[in-house]
């Protein structure tokens, strides 16, 4: 398959090329991984996020913007999502990571439709 020529590739509303294997998470699938945390009644790893919120795993780039979405952002930025953390049973004085929930402060923000 050969590569289109730049003029007939066309951009999308935000400026990515469309169909391109890269391409970020749309708003709808943020929207959709917030409320999946927001309903989730256990920790969640990345790939049952992505599973529930109907957003594709099919390449490294996607996988990517989902860890940095929740990982980063939420984690880090927001603080809307918290790691979910235990004793690890194999190493003492270790914590075993056992996915990402949606912290009290998330919740209300959901609740009130801002998040």
């Amino acid at each position: 398959m050969k590569t289109q020529p730049a003029n007939t590739l066309e951009r999308g509303p935000d400026g990515s090329y469309v169909g391109n294997l890269a391409q970020r998470l749309s708003d709808d699938h943020k929207r959709a991984i917030r409320k999946v945390l927001a309903e989730a009644n256990a920790p969640l790893y990345p790939g049952q996020i992505a599973a529930r919120a109907g957003v594709t795993m099919t390449t490294p780039s996607t996988q990517q913007e989902l860890c940095d979405f929740v990982g980063n952002y939420l984690v880090n930025e927001t603080r809307e999502v918290e790691r979910a953390t235990e004793p690890s049973k194999y190493r003492s004085g270790r914590e075993a990571f056992r996915g990402f929930v949606m912290s009290e402060h998330g919740r209300n923000l959901f609740a009130k439709g801002l998040s």
